[in-house]
This record gives C-alpha cells, structure tokens and sequence, in this order.
C-alpha cells in the first residue's frame, strides 16, 4: 500500500463527515418545513374562526330578512283590510245619504198625498183662506199661548147654561163661542179651534193675536190647505 493513498480510517471519518453534513442540511430543512407548517396551521385555524363568524353574521342576516318579508306581507294585508274598510265606509255613507234623500221625498210625497186627499174629500163650496207661508219666524214655541186664547172669543158674554131654544131667539152677533187650544204638530205650534170641522191657525210670535187659518183638525189629523 502506498503512502500517498488514503487508509481505510481516513475514507471512514470523511464518509462520516459528509453524513453528517447530510444529516444536519436535512434536519435543517426539516425545522424550516416544521415551522412553515406551524404557521400555515395557525393561519388556517384563524381562516376557519373568520369563516365561522361569516357564517353566524350572515345567518343572523337572513333571519331579519325573513322577519322584513313577514312584515312587509303583514302590512300589505293590514293595508289592504283598511283600504277594504274605508271603501265599505264610503259605501254606507253613500247609502246613508241616498237613503236620507229617499227618506225626504217620501215624506214630501206622503204631504202632497194627504193634501190631494183633502182636496177630493173637501166640500168645493168651502173656501180656501189665503195665508202666509208657514215658517219658523211665525210661529214660537209657548205653553201658555192658552191663557191669552179667550181674547178672541166672539162673544165673552154668551152664558153657557143657555139651551139650544134659547140660542135661536139670540141675535146673530150672539153666536157660539170659539176657543183655541195650542197643539203641537211635528216640530211647530198651531192653533186649533173648536169649531166644526175644527181649525187650524197659526201662531204669530210675539202676539196674542190669532194668525191665519192654514188648514182643519180632525179625528186628532192635521190636514194643511195647499199653498
């Protein structure tokens, strides 16, 4: 064996110098590969928390969605209910001012009715009285007109223990006495007198004075002369 080759010791230290150096490169790949996988664990682990908590918000998102449609489709009803309801109110008025229209002529034609019939049953001989319109500034309402009534007796003087022969002998301003009492018909005052067929006067206000014959009074029905 020559001097200048290397022994078998020398091959062995340099092969075992040389895995060493493998092994310390590979160990430190290994650490560098080792804390490489540290931290893309620790970012996948706050990737998972950040999605997690995406999912949560975007839950509680849908939820209140859901709650405004459920809303919204609740005042859509309600909205429709009251548009329901005011045209039904629009309806009822609109019947309930027909009706009260139907109702005025009615009543006007029930007038006009009972007038005709009194002037079919009058007597033609019977004259009509001109009078004034029957308004509310003629007529007032008092209770105690009754008292100032006997002013127009046509004769205070008439005794009423005569007999009907001793009426006959009479001379002709000694006719009957008239009276009036107060009645009301329908919202107004009148006079009604007890002559045949029993009349029906008006009430002046602010007088005690007898106004005008505007119709006659009989079986307790008024019955008004046409204007």
């Amino acid at each position: 064996m020559n001097k200048s080759s290397l022994t078998d010791n020398d091959i062995l230290d340099n092969l075992k110098l040389k895995s060493k150096n493998v092994i310390d490169y590979l160990n430190n790949i290994y650490t560098e590969l080792s804390n490489d996988y540290e931290k893309l664990y620790i970012l996948n682990s706050n990737l998972a928390y950040e999605h997690n908590q995406l999912v949560d918000k975007n839950d509680k998102l849908t939820i209140k969605f859901n709650d405004i449609i459920n809303e919204n489709e609740s005042l859509k009803k309600k909205v429709n209910i009251l548009t329901d309801e005011i045209s039904s109110l629009k309806k009822i008025s609109l019947y309930a001012s027909l009706n009260k229209q139907l109702l005025e002529k009615d009543n006007y034609i029930k007038v006009l009715e009972k007038r005709l019939d009194f002037f079919n049953n009058k007597n033609l001989s019977s004259p009509i009285i001109p009078n004034s319109p029957i308004t509310d500034d003629t007529l007032y309402n008092s209770d105690h007109i009754k008292n100032n009534n006997k002013e127009h007796n046509v004769d205070n003087d008439i005794d009423d223990g005569i007999d009907e022969d001793d009426d006959l002998e009479e001379d002709d301003d000694n006719e009957p006495e008239i009276e009036y009492e107060t009645i009301k018909i329908g919202k107004k005052y009148y006079y009604i007198s007890n002559e045949e067929p029993r009349g029906i006067y008006l009430v002046i206000k602010g007088s005690s004075d007898v106004g005008d014959k505007v119709g006659e009074y009989n079986n307790d029905k008024p019955t008004f002369y046409k204007l």
